[in-house]
């Protein structure tokens, strides 16, 4: 599969681009967009931090916090125990085997009629 990176800017719109001065650092600068969509490559320093010292300084990439995704592996283990004889297994109900379910609530509900009747019988 291809793709295609398509920049949809305007040119000469507003963008916050990173310029680092030699002798003041790095600043902030608010600069219109070139026809690529890019910031210019050069600013003049104080033009946009009020300490203007006039010379040139170069663009610099500013760099998106990152954020590290570190590698989680689970394992599962064994199913719990029933908590009684008579609790269903919902576990085929959920992966989609509805017959098989069924058949093991029908199957739960005949041995309860089962042991009612024997007890009347008594």
């Amino acid at each position: 599969m291809t793709w295609t990176l398509k920049v949809r800017t305007s040119p000469g719109a507003l963008i916050t681009a990173d310029y680092e001065c030699p002798e003041h650092g790095r600043f902030e600068a608010l600069v219109s967009r070139d026809d690529e969509g890019n910031p210019p490559a050069d600013e003049l320093c104080g033009s946009h931090t009020g300490i203007f010292c006039g010379r040139r300084s170069p663009w610099r990439v500013s760099c998106p916090p990152v954020h590290t995704q570190f590698v989680v592996s689970a394992t599962q283990g064994k199913s719990a125990p029933k908590p009684n004889a008579d609790a269903l297994d919902t576990r085929p109900l959920a992966e989609g085997r509805k017959n098989e379910w069924r058949a093991q609530r029908k199957k739960l509900r005949e041995e309860r009629r089962h042991a009612r009747v024997k007890e009347y019988l008594r």
